[in-house]
């Protein structure tokens, strides 16, 4: 598990509990078969998708 610093100053004991910890979290949510949440995200949907007469109204001067 990569685990990336941003702010102040860890020792190794610390990352290494840490990673211990989050990996024990991560081995008992795949055991208790819990999937993960959907995210959807960015993906493409019919309702957001370019439509070309959105603007067939405007008027231009």
């Amino acid at each position: 598990m990569d685990i990336q610093v941003v702010k102040g100053n860890p020792t190794e004991a610390e990352l290494a509990a840490l990673s211990q910890v989050l990996e024990q979290l991560q081995r008992e949510r795949k055991l208790a078969g819990v999937q993960p949440d959907a995210n959807l995200w960015g993906a493409a949907h019919p309702a957001t998708t370019f439509n070309p007469h959105a603007f067939d109204s405007a008027a231009y001067f």
